[in-house]
C-alpha cells in the first residue's frame, strides 16, 4: 500500500508539468486521471475473479507487474497518445491492487482488531501521499526532469515484485466466489452497490483534492511550484496523521458516525480552502483521512460473506464517479474557473453524506442497531 500510493500520489503534483510538456488544456489533459479511473473498473472486477479463483498471491503479482510496467511508460513516453495507452494499464492494476490489498487485510485481520488493521494499510497510503510531493521537489531539482519521479516508483516496484514471488503468503486462501451473491435476496444485493455508490462518491472527492490543490494554487494564486507541492504536502501529512491517529484510538462511537462527522468536517474546509484561503485545504486532510478506512471496516461488518464482491463492485464504481468528477473538473475549469470546478469534489462529498445517514434504513433498523 505504500508504493501503491506512492505511485497514485505522484500524479497530482507532477500534472502541471505534464499539461506544459504535451501541450495540453484542462479538459484534455483530464483524461490523464479520468481514463485510469476508468479502467480501474475492470481493474477491480479481474481483481474480484482472481481473488476467488487462485487466490490472494497471484492478484497481487499480476496488479504489481502491471503497476511497474506502467510507470516506467510515464518515464519514457515521447507523446501523450503513447502514454495514454500505459494510462489504461495503471487505471487496470491500480484497481487490482485496491482490491486485492483491502480483501487480504478484511479476510486475515484479527477479530475485533478489524478498524485498527484498516486504519494502519490506509496509513501507509497516507505515508506515501506525504511522500510524494516531497520526492516530486527534489527529484526534479536533481535531474531537471519531470518524468524522474515516475522512473523511481518504476523501480521501486519492481523491487517490490521480486519480494512478492519469493514471500511465503496467500498461496491457498481464496476468497468466496462472486457467484454467491445470487444466492441473497434482490434487496441484499441492491445494499452492496448502494454501499459501494456511498464509498465511491467519496473517494471522487478525495482523489479531486490529492490531484488538484497544486493546479488550484499555482492557477488561482500564482503560488511557486515547491509552495504548491509543500502545501500538497501539508493536506497529505494531515492525512497520514488523521489515520496514524486511528491505529491506536478507537472512538466510542459507532463507525458510521465517525464518518459522517468526518465527511462534514471534510466539506466544511473544502469549502474554506477555496474561498477563503488555501491554507485550509491541508485541514481537509485530517478531516477525511478516517473516513476510507472506517468505510472499508463498516464494509466486512456488514457483507462478511460477499466481502470480495463488495470490494471490487466499490473500486469498480470508484472508477466511474473519479471519471465524472475529473470531466466535469476539466471542463469546468476551462469554461468558468479553476474554484467553480473545485465545487465538483464538493457535490460528491454531499451525495455520499446523504446516502450515509440514510443507510440505517437502507439496511434495516434492527439490523444497523447490532453494528459496532
Amino acid at each position: 500500500m505504500l508504493l501503491l500510493g506512492l505511485a497514485d500520489s505522484l500524479r497530482g503534483p507532477l500534472f502541471p508539468d505534464l499539461l506544459a510538456a504535451f501541450h495540453l488544456d484542462n479538459s484534455v489533459g483530464s483524461l490523464f486521471f479520468s481514463v485510469s479511473s476508468a479502467m480501474t473498473l475492470p481493474g477491480g472486477y479481474l481483481a474480484g475473479r482472481i481473488l476467488a479463483q487462485k487466490g490472494q498471491k497471484p492478484a497481487l503479482l499480476l496488479a504489481t507487474a502491471l503497476l511497474a510496467f506502467s510507470l516506467a511508460g510515464y518515464a519514457f513516453a515521447p507523446q501523450f497518445s503513447i502514454l495514454m495507452f500505459f494510462v489504461v494499464i495503471f487505471g487496470i492494476a491500480l484497481g487490482m491492487s485496491g482490491v486485492a490489498q483491502n480483501v487480504m487485510v478484511i479476510e486475515s485481520a484479527p477479530a475485533g482488531r478489524l478498524q485498527q488493521f484498516q486504519s494502519g494499510l490506509h496509513t501507509c497510503y497516507g505515508l506515501a501521499s506525504f511522500l510524494a510531493p516531497l520526492a516530486v521537489t527534489y527529484l526534479q531539482r536533481a535531474t531537471g526532469k519531470w518524468q524522474s519521479p515516475f522512473l523511481l516508483a518504476c523501480l521501486l516496484h519492481g523491487f517490490l515484485l521480486l519480494v512478492l514471488v519469493f514471500a511465503p503468503f496467500g498461496r491457498t486462501h481464496k476468497v468466496g466466489s462472486q457467484s454467491d451473491l445470487s444466492q441473497e435476496p434482490l434487496k441484499e444485493r441492491r445494499t452492496t452497490y448502494y454501499f459501494a455508490i456511498l464509498a465511491a462518491c467519496y473517494v471522487a472527492l478525495e482523489i479531486q483534492y490529492s490531484t488538484r490543490i497544486v493546479q488550484f494554487v499555482r492557477s488561482e494564486g500564482h503560488w511557486s511550484a515547491e509552495s504548491a507541492n509543500l502545501l500538497n504536502t501539508l493536506y497529505f501529512a494531515a492525512m497520514f496523521a488523521g489515520r496514524g491517529i486511528f491505529i491506536f484510538w478507537r472512538p466510542r462511537l459507532r463507525i458510521s458516525l465517525q464518518m459522517a462527522l468526518s465527511l462534514a468536517a471534510g466539506l466544511l474546509a473544502g469549502v474554506a480552502g477555496v474561498w477563503l484561503h488555501p491554507y485550509f485545504l491541508a485541514a481537509v486532510g485530517i478531516c477525511v483521512a478516517p473516513f476510507y478506512p472506517l468505510s472499508m471496516t463498516l464494509m466486512g461488518k456488514i457483507f462478511p460473506r460477499q466481502v470480495g464482491h463488495v470490494a471490487s463492485t466499490m473500486i469498480a464504481l470508484t472508477g466511474a464517479t473519479v471519471v465524472m468528477m475529473q470531466s466535469l473538473f476539466g471542463l469546468l475549469a476551462d469554461f468558468f474557473s479553476l474554484p467553480i470546478a473545485m465545487s465538483v469534489g464538493t457535490a460528491f462529498g454531499l451525495i455520499a453524506l446523504w446516502m450515509l445517514l440514510r443507510l440505517p434504513k437502507r439496511i434495516g433498523l434492527r439490523r444497523f442497531a447490532e453494528l459496532p
